[in-house]
């Protein structure tokens, strides 16, 4: 009876092991100026400006097909490219079973103060904190949520809220259908422009 039970929490737990995957990517930040990140499918996407002279990707799946995904990278132009897709290959099977697995991407990026950063998602919310140049983030169904934030920044989310903290900047903002809670902040060089059809939109001001 004990072994027939260990065997079976082997296989539960050893399915949901083998359902895990990350990813690591490293770049130089010497000649990137700015870094356009696809979070189509993403969950979650943090980003974290700091005193760092590289770019930090990680990437953690969990799900039924987590070792199929890959991440996509490109340098051009200065810029940074990054995206998470299916191996090219692969194909989820068209059946009723697999509409009901669930596929968990979360997004980590670690940057050097400064850059320009573009992020866009379907279903992702965004957490960020630390100094940019210019943030441009455009969200579905997601939040926005920014801690301790300094630079330019245009949100646009349909269903999600925005919470920002930040001070010494312009600000912008109007939602359709959402309610609005604004502290002053000191007027700076910076432009905070929120906008959102559905979500509430926060401001606070950096302590």
């Amino acid at each position: 009876m004990k072994s027939t039970i260990l065997v079976a929490l082997f296989l539960i737990f050893g399915c949901q092991l083998l359902a895990q995957k990350t990813i690591e990517r490293e770049f130089q930040a010497n000649n990137i100026e700015a870094i356009n990140l696809d979070g189509t499918g993403s969950f979650k996407i943090y980003v974290e400006s700091t005193e760092v002279n590289t770019i930090d990707v990680t990437v953690e799946v969990e799900g039924e097909y987590s070792e199929q995904m890959i991440l996509l990278t490109e340098i051009k132009n200065n810029e940074l490219k990054i995206a998470t897709e299916y191996q090219p290959l692969f194909t989820v099977p068209d059946n009723k079973l697999s509409a009901h697995k669930v596929m968990s991407i979360v997004l980590y990026l670690k940057l050097p103060k400064g850059l320009n950063v573009v992020i866009s998602s379907d279903i992702g919310s965004v957490f960020v904190n630390g100094h940019f140049g210019q943030l441009t983030t455009e969200l579905n169904r997601g939040h926005f949520v920014a801690e301790n934030f300094s630079g330019s920044a245009l949100i646009n989310t349909i269903d999600g809220n925005i919470a920002i903290e930040s001070n010494y900047a312009k600000v912008n903002l109007d939602t359709k259908n959402g309610q609005v809670s604004q502290e002053k902040l000191v007027l700076g060089t910076n432009n905070l422009s929120l906008h959102s059809i559905n979500g509430n939109i926060s401001i606070t001001k950096t302590k």
